[in-house]
């Protein structure tokens, strides 16, 4: 679990360091743009004061034709850089429009890599507790059922201690990749609680549909086989239920299958268990 924790903060630090230099590059870029713009109206507008000065020297001699050919120049000349001032306004406004659509999405992407667990690319701890909120606030109001699996691998430990902690690894991406593809719904929710333990939420709670569901997700994880040094390696995992009740709290809620989940592993491991509270 330590490994665990530092191994998690020291890719956080990374990440955010990089979303960081990313977000930096881009306000230079705006600053780089708002330089620019001044620099060019800057040069408009000595080229506007000499032309005004020209203007104001004929003005005040007695040249009735220089009088009138500054006058035009300087018309001529206030018209280009008005239609040279919105040319470039215009450009400058669909650069930092096209600058402003690429942050939004990096941002989305930020968002979406930070609701994650970076080891396996599950939802994660963070993300698993808003939305059991939303499930919670979904069945008070709506009485909308739904069921949680906390699902636990066995003898983990025993995975790094004999085949060392690149192999835990592999096994956790392997797990998590097999949850993904047994829980596929839009609706269905997969999340790694910590170390070993994984978390599937349900908008579903019917017994018969649970006990299928439950089998299913038991008997993939044992049919996966992994590639360990000379020896191909098995994995059983136990896996406990709980559905949820009206005004029941995430915590409770999580704790009752995860007392479900302790039951299944004194009984024998490899099986699912439903809460007392739960069972038809």
């Amino acid at each position: 679990m330590r490994r665990f924790i530092s191994e998690t903060r020291e890719e956080e630090h990374s990440f955010v360091g990089q979303s960081l230099s990313n977000m930096l590059e881009a306000i230079w870029a705006f600053i780089g743009g708002m330089r620019h713009t001044l620099a060019f109206e800057e040069q408009n507008d000595e080229q506007v004061v000499h032309r005004l000065r020209r203007l104001e020297s004929a003005a005040r001699g007695d040249s009735t034709e220089r009088l009138k050919q500054e006058a035009l120049e300087t018309v001529s000349l206030l018209r280009e850089c008005m239609k040279n001032r919105g040319k470039h306004q215009q450009s400058l406004i669909e650069s930092l429009g096209a600058r402003l659509e690429t942050m939004r999405a990096e941002l989305s992407v930020v968002r979406e890599q930070a609701a994650c667990d970076s080891m396996t690319g599950l939802f994660n701890r963070t993300s698993l507790d808003e939305h059991l909120e939303r499930i919670v606030d979904l069945r008070n109001l709506f009485g909308r059922e739904a069921s949680l699996f906390m699902i636990d691998i066995d003898h983990f430990k025993w995975v790094n201690d004999t085949h060392g902690h690149s192999a835990g690894d592999q096994v956790l991406r392997e797990v998590a990749h097999c949850l993904r593809s047994c829980f596929s719904r839009t609706e269905d929710f997969v999340a790694r609680y910590g170390g070993e333990e994984f978390v599937v939420v349900l908008q579903e709670a019917r017994p018969e549909i649970i006990a299928q569901l439950t089998e299913r997700c038991l008997q993939r994880l044992r049919d996966l086989e992994f590639d360990i040094g000379e020896e191909n390696l098995r994995i059983s995992a136990s896996l406990g239920v709980s559905m949820l009740h009206r005004r029941e709290s995430p915590a409770h809620w999580l704790e009752r299958a995860d007392q479900a989940l302790y039951e299944a592993k004194d009984s024998g491991r490899d099986q699912a268990i439903v809460h007392a509270d739960d069972r038809s």
